[in-house]
């Protein structure tokens, strides 16, 4: 038989032994009792609470506009339910769940920019106690209340629960289906196997790749079948559950199979695929993912989108920030550690992979369920680690206090590749117009943007350098992403054929990454 093994886990100065010696398939036994830590004498749902609060008032502190993807969203939302999903069968590359959310969040709040954004800020506050209880369930209750406050500030998770798409909704139910799926491994009730089945359909009807967690989790359950089955201890139960499991699964997801058929085979009939979307700085368009990707990425999973400069002295430090990991997280490696980092990091090494391929996948948004893992990496290595109480109270403030200042040049600096500020340019403009003006932009996928700020401007796209106009009326050239040099030519030839036209430029202006300009 196998050597029974104890496991001493501290919760809230609590000393729990599990005789599992496998935190993932054993019941916790009865705490044995200590004198509580001093920060976490109250009650842990107070600190949750307030936490939550807190979270909820950073992301209500919205300082941007609306941007070109969240247009998208909105402009889908005013169509009619059956008319959106055939949208997105033809436009888009994400599955139907959060746009559903959406369309019926917009039909009771109306279309403002704190309305459309209302699903992702509950979700993203939402995320403060799913963390909670993730970290709890998963390590102790101190990890779980560090990763909370995290989830708080966390520049990132702070960022998309501003944005009115889907990434706010990856995070919160990506957490939920590592938590449920511990909850399965440690109980194995039915009504557990119910909410992983839920959570983990939620998830996969939500962003395409979170089949890369969902792969991940589902190796977990044949690696903790395997460890059972070495120990002598009967898997019987775990496999008719998995099996179970994976048929429900397949049988929920057959609705979206002609859905993604369709997307797929437009994509493939139009040329576009995810070459449409606008490119991270981190990995411009049309490069292969490099090792400066790589770190700008994972920085800004951690500390947010930030400028250039900013990125290179952070990804300098990355040595540093690696053997400091190391250091925190000892050389214990519990079974709840590793699947932890297979969630942070195996997502994130896939997409790389893919993206020697396809250039554009590769970018934080799309492994944005990694996120989490990652503050729970980090609210391990700081409550669990090797360091001692008033040194991880100081470790977990000064982490803090470099995601407040990473949240704060986020949010206001505007050299932040992902600023660009459509909302001041639009409201600008609108100031400026007369009646029978004429707005000429480009590129094409801004007419959404427009739409949502000028709706009642005279508006198209810049087809060519020769920019065709009324013989009436003045014209501004609006014009953004203007590091495409292709882009840049065609709108500096507009620009000097207006100027030789019976019209001269009587302005220029310019908001983060946006140009325009007035000609009469």
């Amino acid at each position: 038989m196998a050597t029974t093994r104890s496991r001493l886990t501290e919760e809230s100065g609590e000393v729990v032994l599990d005789p599992g010696g496998f935190g993932l398939i054993g019941r916790r036994a009865a705490p044995i009792r200590v004198r509580p830590l001093a920060w976490t004498r109250a009650h842990p749902w107070v600190v949750v609470g307030m936490l939550a609060l807190t979270g909820l008032v950073v992301r209500l502190l919205m300082v941007r506009g609306i941007w070109v993807d969240e247009a998208i969203s909105v402009r889908q939302a005013h169509m009619s339910l059956p008319g959106m999903l055939q949208d997105l069968r033809r436009t888009d590359n994400h599955p139907p769940l959060y746009f559903l959310v959406l369309w019926g969040t917009t039909k009771v709040l109306g279309y403002s920019e704190l309305a459309v954004r209302t699903p992702a800020i509950v979700a993203g506050t939402a995320l403060v106690p799913a963390l909670f209880v993730t970290g709890r369930e998963l390590f102790d209750r101190r990890t779980g209340l560090v990763a909370a406050a995290l989830a708080t500030c966390a520049p990132l998770a702070v960022w998309y629960s501003q944005e009115a798409r889907m990434y706010a909704f990856f995070m919160l139910l990506a957490t939920l289906a590592v938590w449920a799926q511990v909850r399965v491994l440690r109980d194995g009730r039915f009504r557990w196997w119910v909410v992983y089945a839920a959570v983990t359909t939620a998830l996969l009807y939500t962003q395409y790749f979170s089949i890369l967690p969902v792969a991940i989790q589902q190796l977990a359950f044949v690696a903790v079948a395997w460890r059972r089955a070495r120990r002598g201890e009967s898997v019987r139960q775990l496999m008719i559950g998995c099996w179970i499991l994976w048929t429900a699964l397949t049988l929920a997801l057959l609705p979206l199979a002609p859905f993604v058929a369709q997307q797929f085979a437009h994509d493939q009939s139009s040329g576009t695929g995810f070459s449409n979307v606008p490119a991270s700085a981190g990995n411009p368009a049309g490069s292969s993912p490099s090792v400066y990707s790589l770190l700008s990425n994972l920085v800004w999973a951690v500390w947010g989108y930030h400028a250039d400069s900013t990125m290179v002295r952070i990804a300098a430090l990355w040595p540093l920030l690696m053997l400091l990991a190391l250091w925190l997280l000892g050389r214990r490696r519990t079974p709840m550690l590793v699947l932890v980092g297979a969630l942070a990091i195996g997502p994130v090494l896939a997409l790389l992979v893919i993206g020697m391929r396809k250039h554009n996948l590769f970018e934080v948004r799309y492994f944005a369920g990694a996120v989490p893992m990652l503050l729970l990496l980090a609210a391990r290595a700081l409550a669990g680690g090797a360091l001692r109480r008033t040194p991880a109270l100081l470790a977990v403030a000064a982490l803090m206090g470099t995601m407040l200042v990473g949240l704060a040049d986020e949010q206001l600096n505007g050299s932040n590749p992902r600023t660009y500020d459509f909302r001041g340019a639009l409201a600008q403009i609108r100031r400026e117009a007369r009646p029978g003006d004429t707005l000429l932009y480009s590129p094409d996928y801004l007419q959404d943007v427009i739409a949502y700020y000028a709706p009642h401007l005279r508006s198209q796209v810049l087809g060519g350098p020769q920019p065709t106009v009324p013989g009436h009326g003045g014209v501004f050239l609006l014009a953004s992403f203007l590091e495409d040099p292709g882009r840049a030519a065609q709108v500096g030839s507009a620009e000097r054929a207006l100027g030789r036209g019976p019209r001269r430029m009587v302005s220029r202006g310019g908001r983060e990454k946006i140009d325009f300009w007035e000609f009469r």
